[in-house]
């Protein structure tokens, strides 16, 4: 009598699909439910066993553990994915476009606030004619007493054909798809200039000897124009002069003066003045520009 009851009970299981079989709860969803040909850039199938909350509607009670899941396609049975207690979740077919992930101890609330005991879940990229079609998930159990559970459900996908407006919707998304990955380059591109050490330039003028410099007076100058290797693109830099060398007549004072004139995006003036007797036979400075 023991024995007709425990295989009464495993064929309802198999029979009743996702209502009656409870404590634990099977469930096999896909999305999207259709595959619209040449169209459709994802579609995943997702088998889960949940519990419920009492009171329970088939099972006395939770299953305890999770033996086994697997998703297998048509009437062929083509086997599709699988898990167990000893593997992991692997692909057994579509390996260049499917990828596989499950968990057989899974634990997450977060989806219908009730524990998903073990999930298989694959995701199709770009699928089409050879993804559609009818799909069954079978999962093992082990209930509290001992004996072996079997849950199984199915899903169908069907394969339509796209229509004008489905290509017109699709050249839609193509092309909001097309500006908001502009815009990410672009907002990439400010943030890569933004990381980048500031622009700064450096070098040496030589001012030479005072003796061959412009007169006005008593004061003696040279201009010496500066171009820098590369513009500066939002403003003018800031200068700094500093001397290098300078040589002077021994016997006379040492006037020298230096200043940054026109400065530009490009480029910038310095000016080398002395004045009365004395007399320079060499002057350099070094100049240094940083952005403002």
């Amino acid at each position: 009598m023991t024995t007709m009851l425990n295989f009464t009970f495993v064929f309802w299981c198999l029979v009743s699909l996702q209502t009656l079989c409870a404590g634990s709860r099977l469930s096999l969803t896909a999305s999207p439910e259709f595959l619209t040909k040449d169209i459709t850039r994802r579609l995943s199938l997702r088998c889960s066993l949940f519990d419920t909350a009492p009171p329970v509607n088939g099972t006395d009670a939770n299953v305890k553990y999770v033996t086994s899941m697997l998703v297998t396609r048509n009437s062929d049975n083509e086997r599709v994915a699988a898990i167990d207690e000893h593997t992991a979740a692997q692909a057994e077919t579509d390996l260049d476009s499917m990828t596989v992930t499950g968990d057989l101890t899974f634990a997450d609330t977060s989806a219908t606030g009730l524990p998903e005991r073990a999930y298989l879940e694959m995701v199709w990229t770009h699928p089409g004619y050879n993804q559609s079609g009818g799909y069954t998930c079978e999962i093992n159990a082990v209930d509290l007493q001992g004996h072996t559970v079997v849950f199984v459900s199915s899903a169908e996908i069907g394969l339509v054909t796209a229509t004008d407006q489905d290509m017109l919707d699709e050249l839609v998304r193509l092309e909001a798809e097309d500006q908001a990955v502009k815009a990410q380059l672009a907002a990439l591109e400010a943030t890569l200039a933004n990381l980048q050490p500031p622009h700064a330039e450096e070098g040496v003028v030589n001012c030479g000897d005072s003796g061959s410099w412009n007169r006005n007076g008593n004061s003696r100058y040279i201009y010496k124009d500066i171009r820098f290797r590369k513009a500066y693109l939002t403003a003018p830099p800031m200068i700094s002069l500093a001397v290098n060398t300078l040589d002077t007549h021994r016997s006379a004072n040492m006037r020298i003066h230096a200043a940054v004139l026109n400065v530009s995006k490009q480029g910038f003036r310095v000016q080398c003045e002395t004045w009365d007797d004395s007399h320079v036979y060499e002057m350099s400075m070094r100049w240094t520009s940083v952005v403002a």
